[in-house]
């Protein structure tokens, strides 16, 4: 009669664990994590998105900068007139 009892109480208990955890997962997949996402997760992912686009277009800046002074480095030293060779005159 005893053991019964004892084990009536514990199912009984472990059934209202189970029914807590199952309320606190419905509260956070139904009320928190929706919030999180709206409210902090797309914001986050607009800014990573402007940021790596930033680095993106400063490598870029970086890039065709760089092609362009060398372009113009070139173009001067091609603009250079070759030096004349002095022949010494056979006597």
């Amino acid at each position: 009669m005893g053991f019964q009892i004892a084990a009536e109480v514990i199912a009984r208990l472990i059934i209202k664990i189970i029914e807590w955890i199952g309320i606190a997962m419905y509260y956070f997949y139904v009320k928190i994590l929706p919030f999180i996402v709206k409210y902090i997760g797309i914001p986050m992912f607009l800014l990573g998105c402007a940021i790596s686009g930033g680095f993106a277009a400063s490598f870029l800046f970086l890039i065709v900068g760089g092609a362009l002074l060398y372009y113009t480095y070139i173009k001067k030293i091609l603009s250079i007139n070759p030096p004349i060779k002095r022949v010494q005159a056979l006597e």
